[in-house]
């Protein structure tokens, strides 16, 4: 039976959930949150994705944004610039690398 993998979020002082996200690909490899946009999270994924969630509105679990062209193994690494707002490097397994801009899918 295949399980649903979920990213938690928890509130260190009190010890509860914040909030908990569907990875919608199996195990998430590499997360990482924008130094700019605070509460946008990227998540790499072991299919080959990486998801864009707005952690701010969680309102529909599956309101994400999907990048994934060129990508063709796990998503293992992933770094925001810290100053220029929608720019994400990321690093797969098979050793590749790569630079989205999040705002133009690019």
């Amino acid at each position: 039976m295949y399980e649903i993998v979920m990213v938690k979020c928890w509130d260190m002082a009190t010890l509860e959930c914040c909030w908990t996200l569907p990875s919608l690909g199996g195990f998430a490899y590499s997360l990482a949150f924008s130094p700019v946009d605070t509460g946008c999270l990227a998540i790499g994924v072991g299919d080959g994705m990486i998801r864009i969630w707005n952690t701010l509105s969680i309102k529909n679990n599956y309101d994400v944004k999907n990048f994934w062209q060129g990508v063709k193994s796990k998503v293992t690494a992933l770094c925001w610039h810290p100053t220029k707002e929608g720019c994400l490097a990321f690093g797969t397994d098979d050793g590749k690398v790569g630079l989205y801009d999040t705002y133009s899918s690019k």
